[in-house]
């Protein structure tokens, strides 16, 4: 009788052995647990980092409201698009629009909008005024000398005796401005639109014009001596008396405009394109100087 009870309970031990034998193989088990770590580490890192991405992506979103921090974009020469986020220059208690001869040397003002502000003897030296927009504003004897107005749009502002001194105004939108008796010199205009803009008696020597567009503009005794001009469009553009002397006009659009005792000495006029109505000065070969002629 025990003797088959302790049968019995054998057979029960190796049934609950089977029972319970781990399925898996020892050497694969090890493998595994040997692996597991490396997998956490990787999960954990990429959780990290996309949980920073976040983070940063909602910061940036969230502190363009506040301020004085701002948020801007903008594209360089090639098409490639840079944001940035900064701190803005608080402005004085009145501006604008009244902010005459306000004190905002080097200050960060890029896409602020004053439009039709008064900035008149402000001082704006090396500012920071990129996208900012200034249509209509009065900056009539501002100092602007090193300040950054790429792609800014000073559209019909009043630039009267402004000194603007290697100011970069790359692409700036200049149309109708007026800029009479303004300093100019060693100014970066490339690409600006300065269409129909006054520059009567301006300094533009040796400023960087390449590709400006100065349709209509007047500028009546202006003194461009050593500027680059190549590729820009002078159609219709009133030059009487103005200095060009060893300018650059390279493929520049000389059709219609007006250069009655211009003075041309030295001025490269390879491929600059005229017509039958561009008046030169007195004696003046465009054909023996390079210009080539278009209907």
């Amino acid at each position: 009788m025990h003797d088959e009870q302790d049968r019995e309970k054998v057979r029960d031990d190796q049934l609950e052995a089977e029972t319970y034998q781990p399925v898996f193989d020892t050497r694969f088990s090890w493998r595994f647990i040997r692996q597991r770590p490396k997998r956490k580490r990787l999960i954990l890192a990429t959780v990290t980092l996309v949980g920073i991405i976040i983070l940063a992506a909602c910061a940036v979103y969230a502190l363009r409201f506040l301020s004085p921090l701002a948020f801007a974009c903008s594209r360089d020469n090639r098409g490639k698009g840079t944001c940035f986020v900064f701190f803005r220059q608080p402005l004085p208690p009145a501006c604008p629009p009244d902010c005459h001869a306000a004190d905002l040397n080097e200050a960060n003002l890029s896409g602020v909008e004053l439009n039709k502000a008064d900035l008149s003897g402000a001082i704006l030296r090396r500012a920071e005024l990129r996208e900012a927009r200034l249509i209509k504003a009065d900056l009539s004897g501002a100092d602007l000398s090193w300040a950054d107005l790429r792609r800014a749009s000073l559209l019909a502002a009043n630039l009267l005796e402004a000194r603007l001194k290697r100011a970069d105004l790359t692409r700036a939108d200049l149309r109708i401005a007026n800029l009479e008796k303004a300093d100019l010199s060693l100014a970066d205009l490339f690409e600006a639109d300065m269409s129909t803009s006054n520059l009567r008696w301006a300094n533009l020597v040796r400023a960087d014009l390449t590709g400006a567009d100065l349709s209509g503009a007047m500028l009546f005794e202006a003194d461009l001596r050593e500027a680059d001009l190549s590729g820009a469009s002078l159609y219709e553009a009133f030059l009487r008396r103005a200095d060009l002397s060893r300018v650059i006009l390279e493929g520049a659009d000389l059709r219609r405009a007006d250069l009655r005792e211009a003075h041309l000495s030295g001025a490269n006029l390879n491929g600059a394109w005229y017509n039958d109505t561009t008046l030169w000065p007195e004696g003046f070969d465009p054909v023996q100087e390079g210009a080539v002629f278009q209907y």
